[in-house]
């Protein structure tokens, strides 16, 4: 590749001597005269004679072409067809004494010598030993690029130039030399002792090829919800003085692409430097690691669906409704709830929450169970005097307590009449104190005394009298006294109730009813008033009403209405003067009125009422007697009538009989006009046209109207003799339009114009169009009130046109057909008319590229003046034939290529170019500009390119082609890597394993989960894992199996102690000792042990199914009635199955029971333990004493000495949090709430809440 520039140019020389020496034989006939010059030089005067030639020399130091200096030897150049050579012959050769001068007569009087040089070739230098390009690393310094070469008869020079063309500038005996990075053509030639004599020049090519450099960007830790964020960057590879901040090594700016955005999961992320480049160093950016780190959840804000409580006697949980920091809400895989989120008895207690996954620390919410209020209420009761109240828990209530709990105890005393309480006590359901866990307010009751009772009752009358009695005595209230004693149920006798009914107080009322009717079996508890009111008649009914009859008027008397009905009396009627004025009662008959005459009669009707009714109110209505018909017509004139312009009546008047005639106008004969609008005057019209005379009678006071009718009228058209006018024009114009004057025209009729050659026949309605004498007339068309009518005809001309005729300029291709020549006519031309025009050129097909003219011709037209313009044909390029070299003219698409994170070629170069072609380029699709090298691509996808044929000197470029090329995914396998780990431990770090075509350094964003968590329960669980599905990579994911295997630990051990202690009891039920426990989660089996208090350690009484209630009654031990008169302890065990074996998961204290009878009847067992607080906040390190007092079930007897069993046991349920020693002294140890559980001798136990802060 390196000689290939060298043997072209040796070549060319080569060529160049041949034509050279060919044109050399030719006598060119110059005139010299040999002259001294100032600059030393050997130069010629040159006259050319023949000017055609001047341009022979290409450096005659004259602008003037017939004479000038030349140098001798020269370089010519033939002017016909642009070609070049180099002379060859030795200076000094244009000498007089070699015999090279031809002398010519004519010239040699004048002192001028015309001559035919000879030339000689003289031998050029040649090349030994040709330089070699180099390929060197770049180093920051400047470097030769090339080894020296050896010249024979010459000395080597040297010079950079382009690929294709030796420079003709920049020449040296040096070796060039460079610093960047870059492919460079060195150029080289033997030089003889002129700079125009020399070897033909050769080229070697030499690269400076780029120092790899890499930019590394440097590991940066922010927490969970930070921006993406960087450290900068670290570079490795610099050469020489260069640094990263040095003036012109790198360009552009330092930027980063991150794999992390905002508020993505903790881990590691990549970040990718980018944007910088160098012109001497390839770059290669290297991922360093964006390692996001929980974040601190201290500060968050905690929401509890509920923050007060109240004491319900259950286990209360409060859920975390929201977690937020920095006004984002967090996700429940963000923490956990670790402890306080339960509580029963009524205090503080403080929720922990834990952060997991994106978020590390916690974090306190403080919650409360307050103090149920409930009321104690004393029942009143009533006692005789002298008589004590009853005591005792049945004779109090208790309010708003949680069922199931009771008042086992209170105090009762008595003040004046009132009985006060205090000293409640209140038990749950199992007789454990519960009084802690409430606000109590006492109600007072009442002591009532029964008191004597007396009540009168009242008789009362209204609207008449009692039956019996007379004067005042009849209608006076009657009263009677009942007298008893509060709790006797005090009646009436019968013959203390007096009786009504049969006196009303005037003939409106009648016998009534009783308010409430008295009886001696209903019993008096209050003065009461019994009342007889008599009732008021009722008015009598209409039950149809009468009705107005439809009637005309016929000079008849005829009956006005149809008869109504009536209950309660008898229907009359009446004859009034209007609406509003009823007649006197002797005007009412049953007779129905009557009338004669046309008009309105108003009848009024009532009914008049019997011995138990009241007369209706009187009621009217209007009835009508309508009027007869009337009769009567208008007539139409004779003879009609003809368009005046003025206004004539349209009809003659009629006869009427009944009324009088009305006219109006109508828009037609089938729609009457409006009543309103008819008047007694005849209607007039103007218009020719048809007429809609409506016309009615007006009936008189008897008579009705008669209805519309119509009757038809015609005014006729006049006639009219209309006179045209019209200007000629020019051909091709538009036709100018005649007209008609005013008067023969009065109606503004439609008009219509006709046209002939001749004057007196052969009218058309075509407008004449071509040149010539022609005739118009006017037909106007009838209108409103005129007939149609002719004019007379009226004589015009039509001019000829002026046009211009063109022919048009054509263009082809060089080498196809030729386009068919045309023309175009300008002007006032009609277009169709035939004008006889013809073209004519003198180009070929094979015609050189170039302009041809276009010549045109016509026959004459009777219509046109012509003008004739001629035109111009030319020839254009050809385009190139893309198809002529065949597919192994085109590029394809490089097959089997995939992804492996390096530049690759995506297609192969066409191995043979089409003819015309002078080289290839490509794009990328969507691309501005064009470059002569294959598009390459690192990532995987499919690359739409286009690639372009540029043509030569006699051809076009070719649009431009498309062609796809493909860079297949590469296949990997990401397999999540099996795990194993014991239940309740953390989760260990899931990890995975990336196999196949994987390349090193690109950030997949591989993720593993699992569905297995701390305490989920043993078993075998999926692994999981995702990726952010690089488009480089095609992934097969395999899942892996995390295995929980099952043990029972020490945290399960402590929970399930807690859990049995917190529900440990034992007592006595008659002659059986109840043991009952706390359930623990997930335990299936309870094993209940007692025995006797001594040395033997407590034996198993009884297996409990984890199915079962937590409680069972034990009445024999050692096989034999269990004995009350000893001491016994008891214990109970919970189990699981672990791989299919029972497990012991813990056991609770032993709990210590007297039998309270025989030589233990002193003692007694506890029934509840009080707390002076139930809840302490303290400070890391502080500590606090626990001061508890037991309540006994028997008030007076003891305990259980504590040398037998200790009075108090302790038990913490996070000793992370505090701790508590056999004294009941708490020691804080770390933040966050716990309980701690003071457990009595029986089991029986209390808690209360510790918050460290």
């Amino acid at each position: 590749m390196k000689q290939t520039g060298a043997t072209i140019c040796r070549l060319l020389s080569a060529f160049a001597v041949a034509v050279l020496l060919l044109i050399s034989m030719r006598a060119l006939c110059l005139s010299v005269r040999a002259e001294s010059v100032p600059d030393g030089k050997n130069y010629i005067k040159v006259v050319v004679h023949d000017t055609n030639k001047a341009t022979a020399f290409n450096n005659i130091s004259s602008s003037n072409n017939s004479a000038g200096y030349l140098v001798v030897p020269t370089r010519k150049q033939d002017g016909t067809t642009g070609e070049t050579w180099s002379a060859s012959v030795k200076a000094g050769e244009w000498d007089q004494n070699g015999g090279t001068w031809e002398y010519t007569k004519e010239d040699a009087a004048n002192g001028v010598i015309t001559v035919s040089p000879k030339w000689t070739e003289k031998s050029k230098p040649g090349i030994l030993t040709e330089p070699v390009g180099k390929e060197l690393d770049y180093s920051g310094a400047a470097r030769e690029l090339c080894s020296r070469g050896s010249a024979e008869g010459g000395t080597m020079r040297y010079a950079i130039g382009d690929k294709d063309a030796p420079p003709t500038s920049g020449w040296s005996e040096e070796i060039p030399v460079r610093t960047d990075a870059g492919t460079y053509y060195i150029w080289f030639k033997a030089a003889g002792d002129t700079e125009d004599y020399c070897s033909d020049p050769g080229c070697t090519v030499a690269e400076i090829k780029k120092a790899k450099l890499t930019v590394t960007a440097r590991p940066k830790t922010i927490v969970y919800g930070d921006a993406p964020a960087n450290d900068g960057a670290d570079y490795a590879g610099f050469v020489g003085d260069d640094t990263e901040t040095a003036d012109g090594v790198l360009s552009g700016g330092l930027v980063f692409d991150y794999t992390y955005r905002q508020y993505d999961d903790v881990g590691i992320y990549m970040i990718t430097p980018k944007g910088l480049t160098a012109k001497n160093y390839d770059i290669a950016f290297d991922p360093g690691k964006l390692i996001v780190k929980p974040k601190s959840i201290k500060g968050a804000d905690v929401k509890v669906d509920q923050t007060e409580r109240t004491y319900d006697g259950s286990l209360q949980t409060v859920a975390v409704t929201r977690v937020s920091m920095d006004g984002l809400n967090l996700n429940g895989s963000d923490y956990e709830v670790a402890t306080g989120a339960e509580g029963k008895d009524a205090g503080a207690y403080s929720v922990l929450i834990v952060g997991k996954g994106n978020y590390r620390d916690s974090v306190y919410r403080q919650w409360n169970i307050a103090k149920r209020a409930v009321s104690v209420t004393a029942i009143d009761q009533m006692i005789k005097e002298g008589a004590g109240i009853r005591t005792g828990t049945d004779m109090v209530t208790l309010s708003d307590a949680v069922s199931g709990h009771s008042l086992s105890a209170v105090t009762m005393t008595v003040e004046g009449r009132r009985i006060i309480l205090s000293g409640a006590v209140i038990q749950d359901a199992d007789g454990s104190d519960v009084t802690g866990n409430y606000n109590i307010t006492y109600h007072n009751g009442a002591i009532i005394v029964i008191p004597k009772i007396s009540y009168s009752v009242t008789f009362r009358v209204e609207n008449g009298a009692w039956d019996d009695g007379e004067g005042d005595d009849a209608t006076a209230d009657r009263t009677v006294t009942l007298e008893g004693h509060e709790g006797d149920k005090l009646k009436l006798e019968k013959m203390q109730i007096p009786s009504a009914g049969s006196r009303p107080k005037d003939s409106t009322f009648m016998a009534g009813i009783w308010d409430v009717e008295p009886d001696e079996k209903t019993e008096i508890k209050q003065d009461t008033v019994y009342i007889y009111t008599y009732a008021k008649k009722e008015p009598a009914d209409v039950t149809k009403a009468p009705a107005a009859r439809n009637l005309t008027y016929n000079e008849q008397a005829q009956e006005l209405v149809i008869a109504g009905e009536a209950s309660g009396g008898e229907l009359r009627y009446a004859l009034g003067k209007d609406l509003n004025t009823p007649p006197s009662a002797d005007k009412y008959s049953t007779e129905i009125p009557a009338g004669t005459g046309a008009g309105t009669y108003y009848v009024w009707y009532k009914v008049f009422a019997d011995d138990t009714h009241l007369d209706s109110p009187e009621a009217c209505f209007a009835v009508t007697i309508d009027p007869g018909d009337s009769s009567g017509s208008p007539t139409g004139h004779e003879d009609g009538l003809t368009y005046t312009g003025e206004a004539q009546e349209l009809v003659r008047p009629g006869t009427v009989q009944g009324g009088t005639m009305l006219y109006v106008l109508g828009k037609d004969a089938s729609t009457p006009p409006e009543d309103s609008l008819f008047t007694e005057e005849i209607p007039k019209g103007i218009d020719a046209g048809d007429y809609y005379v409506w016309y009615r009678v007006a009936g008189d006071a008897n008579h009705n109207d008669v209805p519309p009718a119509c009757l038809t009228a015609v005014i006729k058209k006049a006639p009219v003799t209309p006179t045209v006018s019209i200007t000629g024009w020019t051909y091709g114009e538009a036709a100018n339009k005649p007209g008609v004057d005013a008067a023969g025209n009065p109606g503004n009729g439609d008009v219509r114009y006709e046209y002939s050659t001749d004057e007196g026949i052969g009218y058309t309605d075509q407008v004449p169009a071509e040149a010539g004498s022609y005739y118009v007339r006017v037909l106007v068309a009838e209108t409103k009130n005129y007939k149609e009518a002719v004019s007379k005809p009226l004589g015009f001309a039509i001019a000829r046109a002026s046009i211009t005729i063109s022919a048009d300029n054509k263009s082809g291709i060089y080498g196809e057909d030729l386009q068919a020549l045309t023309y175009t006519v300008g002007g006032a031309y009609v277009a169709g008319d035939e004008l006889g025009v013809s073209v004519a050129s003198g180009v070929k097909k094979d015609s050189d590229a170039g302009t041809y003219p276009i010549t045109v011709s016509w026959n004459e037209n009777k219509n046109y003046d012509a003008q004739l313009v001629d035109g111009t044909y030319t020839v254009r390029k050809a385009a190139l034939d893309t198809a002529s070299a065949g597919n192994s003219g085109k590029p394809a698409a490089r097959s089997g290529l995939t992804y492996n994170g390096k530049n690759q070629k995506l297609l192969s170069a066409p191995a043979k170019l089409p003819d015309g072609c002078a080289k290839m380029q490509y794009r990328m699709s969507g691309a501005a500009s064009w470059s002569n090298s294959i598009p390459t691509a690192v990532k995987a996808g499919t690359y739409t390119m286009e690639y372009r044929y540029v043509g030569d000197k006699n051809h076009k470029t070719s649009a431009a082609f498309r062609i796809k090329a493909s860079i297949a995914r590469a296949k990997i396998t990401i397999t999540a890597q099996d795990k194993t780990g014991p239940r309740e431990t953390s989760i260990k770090k899931l990890t995975w394993k990336v196999t196949g075509a994987y390349v090193s350094g690109d950030n997949l964003g591989i993720k593993a989960s699992t569905t297995a968590k701390k305490p989920s329960k043993p078993g075998k669980y999926r692994i999981s894992v995702s990726w952010n599905k690089d488009p480089n990579y095609t992934a097969t994911l395999k899942d892996g199996t995390y295995t929980i295997t099952d043990r029972i630990t020490g945290a399960e051990n402590a929970r399930t102690k807690i859990s049995l202690n917190a529900g440990l009891r034992a007592w006595w039920d008659g002659e059986a000792l109840m043991v009952s426990w706390g359930k623990a989660e997930g335990a299936g089996r309870y094993d209940v042990l007692a025995a006797y208090c001594g040395k033997d350690a407590p034996r198993l009484v009884r297996g409990v199914s984890g199915k079962s209630p937590a409680v069972i009654k034990i009445t024999r031990l050692n096989g034999k009635k269990i004995d009350r008169t000893k001491n016994i302890k008891v214990r109970v065990i919970a189990y699981r199955k672990v791989e299919g074996q029972d497990t012991r998961m813990g056991a609770s204290i032993i709990a210590h029971v007297t039998g309270g009878r025989g030589r233990t009847s002193g003692f007694t067992n506890a029934r509840s333990v009080t707390v002076q607080k139930d809840s302490y906040t303290l400070r890391i390190g502080k500590t606090a004493a626990i001061k508890a007092k037991t309540i006994p079930e028997i008030q007076g007897k003891k305990l259980l000495e504590e040398n037998h069993a200790a009075r108090y046991r302790y038990a913490s349920d996070n000793k992370k949090v505090a701790e508590i020693d056999e004294n009941g002294k708490i020691t804080a140890v770390g933040k966050g709430t716990c309980h701690i559980y003071i457990y009595a001798q029986n089991g029986t136990s209390r808690k209360v809440s510790v918050t460290v802060k």
